[in-house]
C-alpha cells in the first residue's frame, strides 16, 4: 500500500524538485532507504533463524554469528535508517529523550 502513494505529490520533501516527474531522491533519503531495506533483510534472517526447526541445526558458531554479529548489524542498519529519514524533519536537532533511545540499546 505504501509503495502506490510513494510519489513527489505525497511525500514532497523527499524529491529534489517535486514538480518535475523524472526528480531524484534526496541523498539522504537514498540512504535511509538503503540502510532500511538492508536492516528489514537482516531482520528476516533472524526470524528465520528463531524458528526452532531452524535454531535446533544451527551449531553454537552459527548461533554466535547470527545472534550476536547479525542481530547487532540489524540494529545499528535500523537506527541510521531512522537517523537518515529525520534528518530533513529534525535537521539534526535531537531532543534528549531521542538520544536516551538511541543510545539505550548500544
Amino acid at each position: 500500500m505504501s509503495l502506490t502513494i510513494w510519489n513527489a505529490g505525497y511525500f514532497y520533501w523527499s524529491y529534489d524538485d517535486p514538480t518535475n516527474v523524472m526528480t531524484k531522491y534526496l541523498w539522504h533519503v537514498e540512504t535511509s532507504m538503503f540502510f532500511g531495506i538492508v536492516g528489514f533483510g537482516l531482520y528476516t534472517v533472524l526470524g528465520i533463524c528463531s524458528l526452532p526447526s531452524v535454531a535446533d541445526a544451527m551449531t553454537s558458531r552459527q548461533w554466535k554469528f547470527v545472534y550476536g554479529v547479525v542481530s547487532w548489524t540489524a540494529l545499528i542498519f535500523g537506527l541510521c535508517h531512522n537517523l537518515f529519514i529525520g534528518k530533513n524533519i529534525m535537521q539534526w536537532r535531537l531532543t534528549t529523550g531521542q538520544i536516551k533511545f538511541i543510545i539505550r540499546p548500544l
